[in-house]
């Protein structure tokens, strides 16, 4: 669960009051690792501002929910892998009772 900015002001305050972030953490009920990725993304502890912080946060969401047809683009199409022909193709000859086996040559 991400944080909101309520929280991120408490992170603010617990920083400016010299507070480890597994004693920020404990104090919200939240990991000590959630408040360090928290801190270490926007700043770190001397330069680390809540406002600053939501609003990358809500950047990086807006970005995620734009199309990317680059994505997508292909120089040809492409077939699922259950489609892909492998390395050994399997023949059956109405003679042969058993299948057999011939392995595809590779290119050098």
């Amino acid at each position: 669960m991400e944080l909101c900015q309520e929280e991120r002001e408490e992170i603010f305050a617990g920083l400016a009051a010299g507070r480890t972030c597994r004693a920020i953490g404990a104090r919200m009920g939240r990991d000590a690792s959630v408040i360090s990725r928290e801190v270490a993304r926007n700043g770190g502890r001397d330069a680390y501002r809540p406002s600053r912080s939501q609003a990358t946060r809500t950047a990086a969401l807006e970005q995620a929910r734009r199309d990317h047809p680059e994505r997508f683009r292909t120089s040809g199409p492409v077939l699922p892998k259950t489609l892909r022909l492998p390395e050994q193709v399997w023949i059956n000859k109405p003679e042969d009772p058993e299948p057999q086996t011939i392995t595809k040559p590779t290119a050098a």
